[in-house]
């Protein structure tokens, strides 16, 4: 036994207190003395009396320190009266001290390094969750708040695509209504912008030729055209076609009949 760390002592000892096997082979023939085992006053005085319970029960008693840190026990042992006698001594005692600091020390360490495993099992996990919850929710909440903010600055939004409705979570449910309705205002503000400052014109035009011309500039400008154009039609000459006023890019060779045809 003495091979075992935990093992501080163990002895075999006969009736009369003496040892008769030790861990140590210097104990061997000596008179049992508690005190070599490593044990404080206090506790060789409980040890002697689980020894003693021990001889009177015949069963094995266990005893622990006060401090927890040593454990006690006192097995009995059968041994012959005499050489070839077959009578038997029930007296006799083995008597085993554990060191249970290094046992302690060892499941600290454990305990230790369990926890550490678990603790980054636990960060690990806390991090991917993290991460998931960003890139399936945070990242699209703070879009659509970042779209909303610009559409509450006048700024136009554009409407983007969005998955299908039967395979779209409520995030881009939201955001598909959010950005059409978006999208509807916009373009309703921009139509009444551009009847607003098309109004202003026709109040404060001089001449024919100068309103036609700002109002062809204002449907563009505000109203989001590529091209405004307007033309008259001489009864003089056929009904043909005369552009007299435009705005945005011009073809410079639009024929008569490409015109005649888009008024018709």
């Amino acid at each position: 036994l003495s091979i075992f760390e935990e093992v501080q002592a163990a002895v075999s000892v006969s009736p009369e207190n003496r040892v008769l096997l030790s861990s140590r082979g210097d104990w061997a023939g000596r008179s049992l003395n508690l005190a070599s085992l490593g044990l404080s006053e206090a506790e060789q005085a409980r040890v002697d009396a689980a020894m003693q319970q021990a001889r009177q029960t015949g069963r094995v008693v266990s005893q622990f320190s006060t401090d927890r840190n040593e454990l006690a026990i006192v097995a009995p042992a059968a041994l012959p009266l005499a050489p070839g006698d077959l009578r038997l001594d029930r007296r006799a005692l083995i008597l085993l001290v554990y060191d249970l600091r290094f046992a302690k020390s060892v499941n600290a360490f454990r305990l230790r390094q369990q926890f550490s495993v678990a603790m980054i099992g636990v960060l690990i996990a806390v991090f991917g969750l993290g991460v998931t919850l960003h890139y399936f929710v945070t990242r699209r909440i703070e879009h659509l708040h970042g779209t909303m903010a610009r559409f509450a600055a006048g700024e136009p939004v554009e409407k983007e695509p969005t998955p299908e409705a039967r395979n779209a979570d409520e995030i881009a449910h939201l955001f598909r209504h959010f950005t059409g309705i978006a999208a509807t205002v916009h373009r309703v503000n921009r139509s009444l912008r551009t009847i607003s400052n098309c109004n202003q014109v026709l109040v404060h035009a001089t001449d024919e030729s100068s309103l036609l011309h700002q109002v062809c500039t204002v449907i563009v400008r505000d109203g989001g055209y590529r091209l405004a154009w307007v033309a008259l039609a001489d009864s003089a000459e056929g009904g043909a076609v005369q552009p007299v006023a435009h705005a945005g890019p011009w073809a410079q060779d639009l024929s008569g009949d490409i015109l005649a045809d888009a008024v018709a």
